[in-house]
């Protein structure tokens, strides 16, 4: 009964058991006493249809809400103006004591005829995204000196619509003469578009807050030292720009670490940057300068890029101990022997517990248990290719999520994926 009501509210397939997967304990509630009467207290604050069905996609926790914890926070959000689906949202989770704290600066502000917000009305917000900002950084009205001038000049730069509210919010302690205009610059010079600068400064705050001396300027030297030119810089710092951030001696070792297998180029660096010390050097015991081990180079024959083969042994070394014609090709072959391509082949091992798992005792069980769930060997290759990961669950857990769906009526290739 419940999965229907979910979808009499408009929900397709994949949204009910979204819903579902986000608050199991949903399904215990009862409709008649509990669910119904929420939705309506939604409406009658305003909501419409369209906005209710969004909040319960992704935080159905509302409707376990008693109602008076409902209607406090609905109050709440309302007396101070912000009353928005995304902000009910945002404090489903909260408890009364942290959604009192995080407003404070709010109702202090207004306690003391801090101007409002109209500022940020002037300066081309939506009431709606006036409303986002105050619920997730309050004291922001009070700092109208500061950031109605970079709110001005991030819009110029093109930051608008849904990237603005997160601009404002996540940019609120970057200084726009010490930080973001030097650097805007600076992205420039590297050969960065205007578009891209415009997305990259909302990705990436951290990066605007960075010394650009002490941190970004530094690192392009090291890197057009080891031979970088300011294309492939750009894209590494597009990338992974977390590369920027790391320490010169983390960079130094990677870029030794790459050059000495001749392997340095700028999509190896950036893997590499991901992994730590100890993972990286999972590969220093099984390679040299001219060779690689048998595992390794076969990674490599099945496709599977240097930096992927990387990451994979780094995940799991004892893939290094397995024996190549008792464990891998079987696997391997049995993959083949399902209908997988080359391409789906290599992007199932780079899952390498699936290597590591027993035809016999783990992988064919698993085939046998999604065709007596009743999928077709063609449905099964579609679920494999897509997520392989899945011969590496648990049976118990496998046979949970079959379970799950199937109950709800709404076992497909594409809500079990």
């Amino acid at each position: 009964p419940t999965v229907q009501w979910l979808k009499d509210l408009g929900m397709n397939n994949a949204q009910a058991a979204k819903s579902i997967c986000s608050f199991p304990q949903l399904l215990s509630c009862s409709l008649e006493a509990n669910l119904k009467p929420k939705v309506q207290t939604l409406r009658d604050w305003g909501f419409a249809d369209h906005e209710i069905l969004k909040s319960l996609t992704t935080h159905a926790v509302l409707l376990s809400y008693s109602s008076d914890r409902l209607n406090s926070r609905l109050m709440f959000l309302d007396e101070r103006g912000i009353l928005t689906e995304s902000n009910l949202c945002l404090v489903s989770s909260w408890t009364d004591a942290k959604l009192a704290s995080r407003f404070s600066e709010l109702d202090d502000a207004r306690a003391t005829s801090v101007p409002d917000s109209q500022w940020l009305k002037d300066v081309g917000l939506e009431d709606s995204q006036v409303a986002e900002v105050i619920a997730k950084c309050p004291n922001l009205l009070d700092r109208e000196d500061t950031e109605k001038p970079k709110l001005q000049w991030l819009k110029g730069l093109g930051v608008d619509g849904s990237q603005i509210v997160r601009a404002i919010v996540k940019l609120a302690t970057v200084g726009l003469e010490e930080h973001l205009k030097p650097k805007v610059k600076w992205l420039k010079a590297l050969g960065m578009t205007d578009s891209r600068v415009a997305t990259f400064i909302v990705q990436q705050p951290k990066i605007m807050g960075s010394s650009l001396e002490n941190d970004l300027e530094s690192k392009v030297q090291t890197l057009l030292q080891w031979g970088f030119d300011n294309s492939q810089i750009l894209k590494i710092l597009t990338r992974e720009p977390m590369l920027f951030s790391s320490s010169s001696d983390r960079l130094n070792y990677r870029l030794s670490f790459l050059n000495k297998r001749g392997i340095l180029t700028e999509s190896n660096l950036c893997q590499s940057i991901q992994l730590n010390d100890a993972k990286l050097e999972v590969l220093l015991g099984c390679s040299n300068e001219t060779t690689l081990e048998p595992v390794v180079q076969w990674l490599m024959d099945l496709g599977l890029h240097h930096s992927v083969v990387a990451k994979v042994i780094a995940r799991f070394p004892k893939l290094l101990s397995l024996s190549l014609e008792d464990n891998l090709k079987p696997t391997v072959q049995w993959l083949v022997d399902l209908g997988m391509n080359s391409a789906q082949v290599a992007n199932a091992v780079s899952f390498p517990r699936l290597l590591g798992s027993s035809l016999e005792n783990n992988l064919k069980p698993k085939v046998q248990t999604l065709r007596e769930s009743g999928f077709t060997d063609s449905q099964i290759l579609k679920i494999l290719a897509k997520q392989p990961r899945l011969l590496v669950y648990s049976s118990d857990r496998l046979n949970h999520r079959l379970h799950f769906l199937d109950e709800r009526g709404i076992l497909t290739e594409s809500n079990l994926c």
